[in-house]
């Protein structure tokens, strides 16, 4: 057995395995199989490990085992890689910390009944971490990567679906074939995307099943989240804010905006869409944006300083104009009083009218109130490239709070672009 490789834990963000997994690494296979009563000391290849509390059992340093399983059929990016002809595997469980970040599976190495027959998802080892030449894999989240409809109950976000709404292996097996790679997705999406898209649109009944169907969704967000980030929306940019409500002295915040936005909405809920190439332009974006008392302190990239959520707010502005002349654009767009909050941290009415302001906010998005309630500025870019903003809202108390905005410069925050 190789050299354990560990790493201490630490306090790290809480984050939760899926169960529908939408794109593949170039190492995962997906193998219908069942599983034999052989374990086989594999050590951990080179996974690096933390010894921390899991999900499965407690923590604990334990000698690596797999499972030895007989295959029929083997799918997936990392097939060309396992020799043809292969019918017995290894696969490793492990266990994983509230950071996603694996730790020793506790409980015992037979981990799939010998009763069980199904498809399982696993990453497959360099080869000189194969165990006596079998291929051998390291599967991260033992409960979400074996799906075997006719053996157990499958659940969809705490729910257990009808067996005749989830796949049947031999679809599991055919739509785990056709799921883009991280690195083709990472490239040319829609290009990536094509083969599970011709699929999809050829076999709509059976997309619709799950876990086809959260799959489709999920390739549709991605996509719309890459269209969303080569967005360059006109009222990005470096602004001059200033806030006046009461009898008191104007307050002035500076904002810069990301390169592209961070979020996109539909202005009317919108019918899910079986075909991630059928999603509509967003209605409306927001724009992250660096806030601070002068320019100075805005960010410039996410690499030169690290992202701070308490320097941070946001702009919504829609998509598209909603009045255009030769000699300007309006849009509906405004911005979150917290741009003020978060500068002025010490000036309580500031963070009484922020949060009077919310609240406004969320009374009317609960009942549904048109974009023309819902946001309250107005974004006007004139034809040289000048952008204004003006917005201005009665609060719960009859207080009215005026916010004008001016474009000083066309610089944008970067992060990744």
């Amino acid at each position: 057995m190789g050299a354990l490789l560990c790493l201490s834990a630490s306090v790290v963000e809480a984050c939760s395995m899926s169960s529908v997994v939408a794109v593949s690494s170039p190492s995962t296979a997906y193998l219908l199989a069942r599983a034999t009563s052989d374990t086989v000391p594999t050590g951990p290849g080179d996974v690096k490990y933390v010894l921390a509390p899991g999900h499965f059992g407690p923590a604990g340093n334990r000698p690596i085992y797999g499972l030895r399983l007989n295959v029929e059929r083997i799918v997936g990016a990392a097939r060309a890689t396992i020799p043809s002809g292969t019918s017995r595997v290894i696969v490793v469980p492990w266990d994983y910390d509230a950071a996603c970040r694996p730790v020793p599976y506790t409980r015992s190495a037979r981990w799939i009944s010998t009763e069980l027959r199904g498809v399982v998802r696993g990453e497959l080892r360099d080869r000189r971490h194969w165990v006596n030449g079998e291929p051998t894999l390291d599967v991260f989240s033992p409960t979400t990567e074996v799906y075997a409809p006719d053996h157990a109950p499958v659940y969809a976000y705490g729910r257990a679906v009808p067996a005749d709404s989830t796949l049947t292996l031999a679809e599991m097996l055919d739509v785990a074939d056709l799921l883009p790679t991280t690195v083709g997705m990472a490239g040319d999406m829609r290009a990536a995307l094509r083969p599970f898209v011709t699929w999809a649109r050829a076999n709509p009944v059976v997309a619709a099943r799950h876990p086809a169907r959260e799959i489709v969704r999920t390739l549709g967000y991605q996509l719309q989240a890459r269209q969303t980030a080569a967005i360059r929306h006109p009222a990005s940019g470096t602004w001059r804010f200033v806030l006046q409500f009461d009898d008191r002295a104007p307050l002035t915040v500076y904002g810069r905006t990301w390169l592209a936005p961070s979020s996109g909405q539909y202005v009317a809920p919108r019918l899910p869409r079986p075909d991630p190439f059928d999603m509509p332009p967003y209605d409306r974006y927001s724009l992250y944006m660096s806030v601070s008392a002068d320019t100075a302190g805005l960010l410039s990239s996410c690499e030169a300083r690290g992202m701070d959520p308490e320097r941070e707010s946001y702009f919504t502005v829609h998509a598209r104009p909603a009045d255009s002349t030769s000699r300007a654009r309006e849009y509906l767009g405004d911005i979150e009083l917290s741009a003020f909050s978060r500068v002025f941290t010490a000036d309580r009415a500031v963070h009484v009218v922020d949060s009077a302001s919310f609240e406004n906010y969320a009374a009317r998005a609960g009942r549904k109130a048109p974009s023309e309630e819902l946001i309250t500025g107005r974004v006007t870019i004139a034809a040289n490239g000048t952008a204004r903003l003006a917005q201005s809202d009665v609060l719960g108390d009859g207080r009215r709070i005026r916010i004008t905005g001016e474009r000083v410069s066309p610089v944008v925050v970067t992060c990744g672009h």
